[in-house]
């Protein structure tokens, strides 16, 4: 979902040699010439609620929730809707893509590195 050409915006990540996860549901990238990392990963569940988080629109039809410093200072995760789902029990959630920046620093602007990734991210979802 991410290719070279998205991951050259993080100095020192090589998209050649990411951490892949169980079952290919997510996938981890860390600088080596700095503190950077990316974490790429499938959600699925309620939305994401939180008191400092805003809504965006990436691309022309995914929703997505950005959440500032939601694992820490100098991180940010953004949250993209690919659909909705109703569970056997009948409760409804989203399937969704997370990407995590982390190590970006407050002056590394971490939600707008976060938000373009998400977006080349957005923009591999096959159609809902």
């Amino acid at each position: 979902m991410l290719d070279g050409k998205a991951l050259e915006k993080v100095a020192g990540i090589d998209a050649r040699e990411p951490d892949v996860g169980f079952g290919r549901w997510d996938c981890q990238w860390k600088s080596i010439t700095n503190e950077f990392e990316v974490d790429l990963r499938f959600d699925q569940g309620d939305l994401p609620r939180d008191k400092n988080a805003r809504s965006t629109k990436l691309g022309d039809n995914h929703q997505a929730i950005v959440l500032p410093e939601d694992e820490g200072p100098g991180s940010c995760r953004v949250e993209v809707v690919h659909r909705d789902y109703t569970g056997l029990d009948r409760v409804k959630g989203t399937e969704r893509v997370a990407l995590v920046i982390k190590g970006a620093g407050p002056k590394g602007r971490p939600c707008e590195l976060a938000t373009d990734l998400a977006g080349s991210a957005a923009a591999a979802l096959p159609p809902a």
